[in-house]
């Protein structure tokens, strides 16, 4: 039993839900699974659903670099579930190249073994990537082989697929300047506010959306909402190093020097031991965008 809530919790999780606040009650039970999980672990090395569920339990309580460490020793031993978290976490601390990397391997592994489901999940992780990353066009690929590959899959995903397409589209319009957000800016954004109202959880569209209020020009950008949507966001993945990156960004725009200043330390310290942050909070520390 404790083996399944911690799989159903951490699955809605990765899904993009919001964290889950624990009780007492659910802390405790929580840390006895862990103890178990590690348990189990030391006894034999090799069992990977143990370590998988060991990974899941370090992350709900945030500990992402042991769940990582799990994770990919999970893989190794071959766990292709893991590998999709191992680039789920990759991408939580900012190691974008990595976390690509890591998708890659998660989709071809899926692709020898004909797993459909997790093929489509690992394309829609590396359109994820491409979208943090400014790829946009890569980011189209990734989810036109989504659409256009196993038709389940692409059914159960539907939700994600359209979420990430209206979001890869706000960037491509802020990308292409001027002219592309005359003629399409107000689309791009309607279609984000769209895709926010069936989920208002949904981590990547309160970034995509929070991004494109923030770096679009006067009349269609809107520096104060752009700071409210990705503080959302942040509290939705208080994990996420580009998240929290962008939030700190929009308080540098609106002129909160102090409170930015406060939350770059904060950041820092935090991420420390992330490599990926470290060009970040120089930027940040510099005035300039993550």
């Amino acid at each position: 039993m404790i083996r399944r809530v911690i799989a159903v919790t951490f699955a809605a999780m990765v899904a993009f839900a919001a964290v889950p606040a624990f009780s007492q009650e659910d802390n405790r039970l929580l840390e006895g699974a862990r103890e178990q999980l590690e348990a189990a672990v030391r006894r034999n090395p090799a069992d990977f659903k143990a370590r998988t569920l060991l990974g899941k339990a370090y992350w709900l309580v945030g500990a992402f670099d042991k769940a990582l460490e799990q994770f990919k020793q999970a893989a190794t031993l071959g766990d292709l579930g893991a590998l999709l978290y191992t680039a789920d976490a990759l991408t939580e601390r900012g190691d974008l190249v990595a976390a690509r990397d890591a998708y890659e391997t998660a989709r071809m592994a899926a692709r020898r073994t004909q797993d459909a489901g997790r093929q489509a999940e690992a394309q829609l992780g590396l359109a994820h990537v491409e979208l943090l990353r400014g790829a946009y066009e890569k980011a189209l690929t990734s989810l036109d082989a989504v659409q256009n590959g196993d038709k389940q899959a692409a059914m159960r995903l539907r939700g994600r697929l359209f979420a990430l397409r209206n979001a890869v589209r706000a960037g491509q319009v802020l990308q292409e300047g001027m002219v592309a957000m005359w003629t399409e800016g107000a689309r791009a954004r309607e279609a984000l506010n769209n895709a926010l109202a069936l989920d208002e959880n949904d981590a990547r569209i309160l970034y995509a959306l929070g991004r494109f209020y923030l770096e679009a020009p006067a009349g269609f950008g809107d520096p104060e909402h752009a700071e409210i949507l990705l503080a959302r966001a942040v509290k939705v993945r208080p994990g996420n190093v580009i998240y929290r990156a962008w939030w700190i960004r929009t308080l540098q725009q609106r002129g909160k020097e102090v409170e930015a200043s406060r939350e770059i330390a904060n950041f820092e310290q935090a991420y420390a031991a992330y490599p990926a942050s470290r060009p970040i909070v120089e930027r940040l520390k510099e005035g300039r965008a993550p």
